[in-house]
């Protein structure tokens, strides 16, 4: 008589319970007054992703932990009664592995709930160290439905709630609403923008030929120059020193010979000394020659007919520079392209075939289309050390006054989305690169 009551008390506050926590509480705690169990534990869902709703005693799941990992993992499996709504019996030492015999007792039932449709809702897990006797089990299985019932009507109220609360809503701030969520999902490109240069597309380079001094630069910025035009000229007076010294010892060593071969029709023994005379002479030679070519080479000719593009004369003018070192850039003045600087955490999914336009600083308010021609595969520092992809870009037609060197902001358009996701893109990419995951 005493269960009965009992019963009678479960189903009425498991129908009193007005959120799952608070019939999870009902489930886990005030089932032990019809048979005893060590842990009872309550979950909604589906057992491929269960929530964990209550635990008996009150105690706190740890979500990662590799005991309610562990749980998951028994609950997912596909027992023969599971879908006829039955409790399962099990027994801890057929599901767990000896490392993990301390998480379970030796028996467990499980009850897998379901709506009438036959989907999945939740379950409630009991363990203790004795069997469960087939009567705990049939008792277990009739309060199955009350469980079940009052789950549904929870779920059924929780939708309710939120429908109500648009209902309660005035016409005004439904219209907002509504607006909002238009506005939300309204259709837009992602774009992004990149600081961009105007550069030469086919340029030569004219650089140092030799560690020194430059003495002077012949042109001027953006000078038109000519094939073989001197471009600037490098500190000369040593070489000029070592090509005369080069030539009067290759003129001594010269005439030494002559005078040499004359004493050898007189004195046979000269000969042998010819031999090392001429030697010398070729060294000379050589020394003549590389010292011409230093002295030739000090004069910088432009390689190309075009348009001298540097900074400044005075950048280089009476300054050291290194081998190599680049002076200036030859090219032809229509020869252009545009290169744009994608920073690294700018860059969204775009291709050659996205439309690029072009805003010139001197002329901000009109655009000017381009066409993507390479995309750099690997990013690389710019000189103010940002790691940035390289784009290079066609100008469209009638850009003849568009001038090498100008500068100016790109925006390329990468796929479509909504507007809400390109509003927030930025700020999750930067909260996932604050929180590291």
């Amino acid at each position: 008589m005493n269960k009965a009551l009992d019963f009678l008390e479960i189903q009425k506050l498991a129908l009193e319970a007005k959120t799952q926590k608070a019939l999870g509480f009902v489930i886990t705690n005030q089932t032990l007054k019809l048979f005893d169990y060590k842990q009872a534990i309550f979950w909604t869902g589906e057992s491929s992703s269960p929530r964990f709703q209550s635990v008996s005693g009150n105690a706190v799941f740890d979500e990662k932990g590799p005991y309610t990992l562990w749980l998951k993992h028994i609950i997912k499996r596909q027992y023969p009664d599971r879908d006829r709504g039955n409790p399962v019996a099990l027994k801890g030492e057929d599901i767990a592995d000896d490392h993990e015999q301390e998480w379970c007792a030796k028996h467990i039932l499980i009850l897998y709930l379901f709506a009438e449709d036959g989907e999945e809702i939740g379950g409630v897990w009991l363990e203790r160290d004795t069997a469960f006797k087939d009567a705990e089990q049939a008792l277990l299985n009739e309060m199955r439905p009350t469980w079940e019932a009052r789950i549904c009507l929870i779920n059924t109220k929780e939708r309710a709630n939120f429908l109500s609360g648009w209902r309660h809503l005035k016409k005004r701030q439904k219209y907002i609403w509504i607006a909002l969520i238009l506005l939300a999902l309204f259709p837009v490109r992602l774009t992004i923008t990149a600081p961009a240069e105007i550069v030469a597309e086919n340029k030569m380079v004219a650089s140092v030929p030799y560690d020194g001094v430059v003495k002077s630069i012949a042109v001027e910025p953006g000078e038109s120059v000519k094939q073989g035009q001197t471009l600037a000229v490098m500190e000369r007076e040593e070489l000029e020193s070592q090509a005369q010294n080069a030539a009067r010892a290759l003129e001594t060593a010269e005439s030494a010979l002559a005078r040499l071969k004359r004493e050898a029709l007189v004195s046979p023994e000269k000969k042998t000394e010819l031999n090392l005379l001429e030697a010398e002479i070729d060294a000379k030679k050589i020394e003549y020659k590389y010292a011409n070519s230093m002295l030739e080479r000090s004069t910088i000719k432009s390689p190309r007919d075009g348009v001298a593009i540097f900074a400044d004369v005075n950048e280089y003018q009476g300054k050291p520079v290194t081998t190599g070192e680049t002076l200036m850039e030859i090219a032809a003045p229509g020869d252009i392209e545009l290169l744009a600087r994608v920073p690294v955490d700018a860059l969204i999914p775009f291709s050659k075939t996205d439309p690029l336009h072009f805003y010139l600083n001197v002329s901000p308010l009109s655009k000017i289309d381009a066409r993507i021609t390479t995309i750099g595969y690997q990013a690389s520092p710019d000189p103010d050390g940002l790691l940035t992809y390289k784009l290079r870009a066609q100008l469209e037609e009638g850009t003849e006054d568009i001038r090498i060197g100008w500068k100016g902001t790109a925006k390329i358009y990468g796929d479509w989305t909504i507007l809400a996701y390109s509003i927030i893109r930025r700020p999750l990419i930067a909260l996932r690169r604050a929180s590291g995951s």
